[in-house]
């Protein structure tokens, strides 16, 4: 009684002091009930844009979340470069199976290496038994037969029937300079081990036989170092090929209302990781007792008072009556769903009190 007597005082004292003489002007309530904020039906589910590992989320329950605001992200697999070199021929695209690329293409793009090669003769060895033996891993040192200021080093790295290759690094030799090649790195005859042409080497082909391709991180003729980021992929294919991003957004404002997974957890494409609730689909959430039922009706105008806005009222419908109850003391209780006005200061357990007015 006291709760009724207090909303009519408030409605009051909202009026105009002329509508006092029409008590008909007044609405009357005929029911109270206590509750809470709850999340309405209409949640958003925000879901990983691709199979993959939960790299970070960036909201906890009950956390407050502005529209573009990150909710997570997922870890790709990178794909580095195994060579300096420069970037020929990118054919994959963001959204692209790995898979059906490599096998249309042979590769999902091609690194020209920045380092020559030279297949080296060993019949041009001095002739020692020291020398007949070389192993890969082995560094060796070059010197033109043209010019003996054109110098390199290399690295044995594969050995064949009486020949051998060097993948040349540092050098400033011309294009197809034949050079010997020695073991001592002051050229000493001694130590020959062959002869050979420094070329470029074939282009390198990069692939992957499973994943989608996220993203691109080169540029078809740009430079790369050995080591850096090619491309990222991510776990099964996207839909259509369409590719998304492994960022996720919130779309609206609104409260967090769950978060499904934790960070470093394996998520499958569409996995639900988090719960976003709009202010706009917020209810408020009642128990009204059975002999009380008759004064609820869907649609009628309730307005709702929250111990939190001292001398504020909102105002919403009901929107809902469960089919089911549970028992109480005083025989049973139905929960009810009354709505809620858009407010960016509600929180998910506010405590409020429904009058619930006359048709």
């Amino acid at each position: 009684m006291r709760k009724l007597v207090a909303l009519a005082l408030a409605l009051c004292m909202a009026l105009p002091c002329g509508a006092l003489a029409e008590e008909e002007s007044v609405p009357q309530a005929i029911l109270a009930a206590t509750g809470s904020v709850a999340v309405g039906e209409n949640t958003l589910s925000m879901e990983a844009p691709f199979g993959g590992t939960i790299e970070e989320i960036n909201a906890q329950e009950g956390d407050r979340i502005s529209q573009g605001e990150t909710l997570f992200s997922l870890d790709t697999v990178a794909v580095y470069a195994p060579v300096s070199g420069t970037v020929r021929g990118i054919l994959a695209q963001p959204g692209d199976s790995a898979a059906v690329v490599a096998a249309q293409y042979g590769a999902l793009l091609y690194i020209e290496p920045d380092t020559l090669v030279m297949e080296v003769d060993q019949s041009r060895a001095y002739d020692s038994e020291e020398n007949e033996t070389v192993h890969v891993g082995e560094e060796v040192y070059l010197k033109s037969t043209d010019d003996e200021d054109r110098t390199g080093v290399g690295t044995i790295v594969a050995l064949g029937e009486g020949t051998f290759r060097v993948e040349v690094g540092e050098n400033n030799f011309e294009d197809d300079e034949v050079a010997e090649v020695f073991r001592d790195p002051d050229y000493d005859n001694e130590t020959r081990l062959g002869r050979g042409t420094a070329r470029e080497q074939s282009p390198l082909a990069i692939s992957a036989q499973e994943g989608c391709v996220v993203e691109i991180d080169v540029t078809d003729g740009g430079h790369v170092e050995k080591g850096e980021v090619l491309m990222q992929l991510g776990a099964g294919e996207f839909p259509g090929y369409v590719a998304r991003e492994k960022t996720v957004t919130a779309p609206v404002d609104g409260i967090v209302a769950s978060v499904n997974a934790q960070e470093g957890q394996s998520a499958q494409m569409d996995q639900a990781v988090l719960t976003l609730c709009p202010y706009e689909n917020f209810e408020l959430s009642v128990l009204v007792d059975e002999m009380d039922l008759d004064k609820i009706a869907l649609g009628a105008r309730v307005y709702v008072v929250f111990d939190a806005f001292a001398g504020e009222m909102l105002e919403g419908t009901v929107k809902s009556l469960s089919a089911s109850g549970t028992r109480a003391a005083s025989g049973a209780q139905f929960e009810v769903r009354v709505s809620l006005p858009e407010d960016a200061r509600l929180l998910l357990g506010l405590s409020a009190t429904a009058y619930f007015m006359e048709d």
